[in-house]
C-alpha cells in the first residue's frame, strides 16, 4: 500500500504544488514571506528553498495511519471512512507546520539544522499525531470493556467497592 501511494504522488506534480502553496500559505500567517516557485518548491524572500518530494509529503504517515483503521473488526465502513478522513486531515495539517518549521529553521540555523527539523522532529510529531488520531478514534468507535472482558452496560457496572450494581438499586451504601 505504501508503495502505491508513493507512486501516486510521484506521478502528481500538481498534489506537490498544493502542499507548496499551502506551506507558503501557512509561512504568510506567521508573518515569513516566501514563494512557490515550482511543483514542490518553496523560496523564502531573500532566503533558502526547499523542495517538497513525495518523501516528505506526509503520504508515508497518511498510508501508517489508514492501513491501521482498515482492519478494524466490527467497526463499520461509515465510521472507518470519517476516521480516515479526520485522521488524513489532521496528518496533512501537521505536515504542512513541519515543512513551515523546516524551512524556518533552514534561513535561522543554516542547512545543519534541516535534517534534524525535518526528519527527526517532523517525523517524530508526524508519527505521534498518527498514533494519537488512531487512539482517539478508537476511542469513539470501540465499546467499553469491563474488567471481564465483556461490554459494559449502564444498568450494571462496577461500583470502586468492586461488587457489581443490581439494576434498580440496593447497592449504595
Amino acid at each position: 500500500m505504501a508503495g502505491l501511494t508513493l507512486a501516486f504522488w510521484r506521478s502528481s506534480d500538481a498534489i506537490l504544488l498544493v502542499e507548496a502553496k499551502h506551506t507558503a500559505w501557512l509561512l504568510s500567517l506567521v508573518g515569513v514571506g516566501s514563494a512557490v516557485t515550482g511543483p514542490g518548491i518553496v523560496t523564502l524572500r531573500g532566503g533558502p528553498s526547499i523542495v517538497i518530494t513525495a518523501e516528505c509529503s506526509g503520504a508515508m504517515s497518511m498510508t501508517l495511519y489508514a492501513s491501521l483503521i482498515a482492519p478494524a473488526p466490527g467497526v463499520g465502513w461509515r465510521a472507518k471512512a470519517w476516521g480516515v478522513a479526520e485522521g488524513l486531515a489532521a496528518l496533512y495539517l501537521a505536515n504542512l507546520a513541519r515543512l513551515a518549521a523546516t524551512l524556518l529553521a533552514y534561513k535561522a540555523f543554516g542547512e545543519v539544522a534541516v535534517g534534524l527539523a525535518h526528519r527527526v522532529v517532523g517525523g517524530a510529531l508526524l508519527l505521534v499525531v498518527a498514533i494519537t488520531m488512531w487512539g482517539l478514534w478508537l476511542r469513539d468507535v470501540l465499546p467499553a470493556r469491563g474488567p471481564t472482558g465483556g461490554t459494559v452496560s449502564a444498568a450494571r457496572q462496577t461500583p470502586f467497592n468492586g461488587r457489581p450494581r443490581e439494576p434498580g438499586g440496593g447497592d449504595e451504601g
